[in-house]
């Protein structure tokens, strides 16, 4: 009696469908990949047939069918008429030429029209400026067995999924962009092999980047022309860029595929990813300043150096504790077939909680990452509840949608690659909550397979004013120092490469950071910031050293080093000889240094 009352009740009142769509839409990413090369007219055609074996099986199904064969039943039609639905729209939408995920916020439509009639009527310059301008300051530092033939950007034009802006701090405005883009550009490279001295045509085409995080800053507003001093670009997290290489002469050179990732590595992801990030100061030209005199209209040029130079707000302590109940890492797929997480429709934080322990535990260890700057911690090894204590700092400037990401992993030794060792879980902390707090400390669930972590996170503010400390405690005046580097001079033609480090008197060295010119001319400059965690600016052994070394020949140029203690008086500011101690007076420079202390409060 109570199966034909529901059964009058849907047919009466709902859908035979409605009320399983949202759990059949789940299904979705499963099966994309395997429908995606069928037409738009055979997904409508699917969706009534659908529909009509939905509305038989609702009139024939409760006489024949068990409870649970008719659950099952509905929920498989649920899951292909959804299928059927998405994938219809999906191709309609690229139909008419909007760009996909776009249409779905209509409030975007009129930015990614005009990004296309740009991308439209600006692919030659693009080209031109690829091959012509960028990639040969690439190819000359690291890859002059790989060069660039050809190049098309396609017709396809990146889209913007979302925009958020938020107001940072005086004279600053944070514009937040997630993009997203799946079109048809194509590369087309050659690759010379050093032993054989044969280049091997090879085409990288069906490049895509899936929801990757831009932020957009606008700095330094002035009162006049230009109005904006200068603007920085960076991404938030890791991009996620993929691509098909098409090899059918390079097949036996499966190498020459690291080697383009390892440009896409260190040439776009190393150098754009936060803390790193792209300055560029908004300077007109000097015939359209006259022009704009002439008008009686003023002009003024922007602060180079305070565009680019990086001006944390706060340091994050984070503190990895301990672990408890972490994911066995040498798992098989039958021995996880009861474990929640493994449910593709109902993903679980405490997966894998029946299976057996492995034998002697994992040797397990922590990756600390904010944006592309991370920190690893010891190794515990033979434990499923491993204990660190390990600690580490991230100075901040931009807390808006930054993130802190603990991953877990399991240091395998037989692979040579930490890429490779076992992933055990992920716990994510907003850097706005920890600064708004102050303090958190508790145990985090991992996001990803069974365990948590205990973990402490301290927010410690920056400012510029000296405070009034103790001098009998060691560490009490402590804080960063940042150091900007600028244009680079020079009577000899030269490709410099910086090393910025922090070291100790006897030359241990705590700390390395390099940097690369971005100029072919003979004016190279760096236009860079970078940020040190000086804990004792009182200690007078601490240093910060400079090196620079031509590119292109592998010559040492000179070095420079300052005393940390010193740069409490006085800040650099201005051009630097850099001596060689070797007296080589083929290869000389002096580089523009501008340095700010902001001290812990």
């Amino acid at each position: 009696m109570l199966k034909r009352d529901l059964h009058t009740f849907l047919c009466k009142y709902c859908h035979p469908l409605d009320l399983i769509e949202e759990l059949a839409t789940t299904a979705w990413p499963q099966f994309e990949l395997c429908i995606d090369g069928l037409d738009a007219q055979v997904f409508q055609l699917l969706e009534i047939a659908f529909n009509l074996v939905a509305i038989v099986s609702i009139h024939c199904g409760f006489q024949s069918l068990s409870w649970t064969s008719f659950v099952l039943l509905m929920f498989l039609l649920g899951v292909c008429k959804r299928l059927a639905q998405m994938q219809r729209e999906k191709l309609d939408r690229r139909a008419e030429g909007d760009g996909g995920e776009q249409n779905l916020r209509p409030g975007l439509n009129w930015l990614n029209k005009i990004i296309k009639t740009l991308w439209m009527n600006h692919r030659a310059y693009a080209r031109f400026v690829l091959l012509n301008e960028i990639w040969p300051l690439v190819k000359a530092r690291q890859h002059s067995n790989v060069d660039i033939l050809d190049l098309n950007i396609g017709d396809q034009p990146l889209r913007v999924l979302e925009i958020d802006s938020v107001d940072h701090k005086n004279g600053e405005m944070i514009v937040d962009f997630e993009i997203a883009y799946q079109g048809n550009a194509s590369v087309k490279m050659s690759y010379l092999h050093e032993n054989v001295k044969v280049s091997t045509p090879v085409t990288i085409q069906q490049v895509s980047i899936g929801k990757a995080k831009v932020r957009v800053i606008l700095k330094q507003f002035l009162p006049q022309i230009p109005f904006i001093g200068g603007i920085q670009v960076f991404f938030l997290e890791t991009p996620d860029i993929k691509w098909h290489m098409d090899m059918t002469e390079a097949g036996e050179f499966p190498a020459l595929k690291k080697i383009i990732q390892d440009v896409v590595d260190n040439h776009i992801i190393e150098r754009f990813v936060l803390p790193n990030r792209f300055s560029m100061p908004i300077q007109l030209s000097k015939t359209l300043t006259d022009k704009l005199n002439k008008l009686n209209l003023s002009v003024q040029k922007p602060d180079a150096i305070s565009i680019a130079l990086h001006h944390p707000v706060g340091i994050v302590r984070v503190s990895v504790v301990k672990a408890e109940n972490l994911r066995p890492s040498d798992l098989s797929c039958h021995q996880c077939k009861n474990s929640e997480n493994l449910n593709p429709f109902k993903p679980s934080k405490f997966g894998c909680t029946n299976l057996p322990p492995k034998r002697g535990g994992n040797d397990a260890y922590a990756i600390v990452s904010v944006g592309k700057e991370t920190h690893m911690s010891p190794v515990v090894y033979k434990n499923l509840n491993p204990q660190w204590n390990y600690t580490c700092e991230f100075a901040v400037e931009y807390f808006h949608k930054a993130l802190v990401k603990i991953e877990l992993f399991n240091d395998d030794r037989s692979v040579k690659e930490k890429t490779s060792d076992d992933f055990l879980g992920r716990v994510t902390e907003k850097i706005k909550r920890i600064k708004t707090k102050g303090v958190i400390e508790g145990w985090y669930n991992s996001e990803i397979y069974q365990g948590r972590v205990y973990l402490k996170f301290k927010w410690i503010p920056l400012k510029t004013s000296r405070p009034q400390v103790d001098h009998t405690d060691p560490i009490a005046l402590s804080g960063v120092l940042c150091v900007h580097l600028g244009k680079v001079r020079s009577r000899q033609k030269i490709c410099p490469t910086c090393y910025l480090s922090l070291q100790n008197k006897d030359g241990t060295i705590e700390e390395t950071k390099s940097l690369d010119a971005t100029s072919n001319s003979r004016q190279w400059r760096f236009d860079e910031g970078k940020v040190f965690r000086i804990r004792n600016f009182g200690d007078r052994e601490i240093f910060v050293e400079l090196r620079m070394f031509d590119h292109a020949s592998d010559a040492f140029i000179g070095r420079r080093k300052f005393s940390v203690n010193s740069l409490l008086t006085r800040n650099l500011d201005g051009f630097y000889k850099l001596p060689n101690p070797q007296e080589d007076q083929t290869k000389q420079a002096a580089i523009s240094l501008y340095s700010q202390i902001l001290f812990a409060g």
